[in-house]
């Protein structure tokens, strides 16, 4: 028994020691690749990225939602409707959706700065210029065309504010 726990703590150890290892040879690893580039990219620098929460933001969010998302569609059998309309919510045709306004995004265009929406709330991930955007007619919300796409499919109202599309 005293072999077990001894291995066991060897183990944990190990195992400690290769995280830390791992993450002093990342931070050592930008620091040295960013500095080559004539950039100044301190240690402070990097752990300051690694907390103000970016990371989880751009990284772990998405991957959450997309997991949340899916374990509902699994569990309901694809059909999740709003918990406050007792009827649920009817998704759109592809017809009629294919009839919804779509547009180029370009960051420096007059019309989009209006909008003031730098990212997709379907998927988290930020608008880029040339991407296709849908700017939906009611209440001009503004999603990636494959993420609006595919939630009208299944709901016909707008993700943030819950606006009806067809009415």
């Amino acid at each position: 028994m005293e072999r077990i726990l001894f291995a066991v703590f060897t183990c944990v150890l190990a195992l400690g020691g290769s995280i830390i290892g791992t993450i002093g040879g990342a931070i050592k690893g930008q620091t040295t690749e960013a500095a080559s580039d004539g950039e100044s990219f301190s240690k402070v620098a990097l752990l300051t990225i690694l907390l103000n929460g970016k990371v989880f933001m751009e990284w772990i969010c998405p991957t959450v939602a997309q997991a949340y998302i899916n374990s509902v569609e699994a569990a309901y059998g694809g059909v999740v409707s709003d918990i406050y309309d007792s009827m649920g919510v009817k998704g759109m045709s592809q017809t009629c959706i294919m009839k919804l306004p779509f547009h180029k995004f370009n960051s420096s265009d007059k019309i989009m700065k209006l909008y003031n929406e730098s990212c997709c709330s379907i998927c988290f991930q930020d608008f880029e210029n040339g991407e296709l955007v849908r700017i939906l007619p009611k209440c001009c919300h503004i999603y990636h065309l494959e993420c609006i796409d595919k939630w009208l499919v299944q709901q016909g109202s707008c993700p943030i504010c819950r606006t009806y599309i067809l009415q």
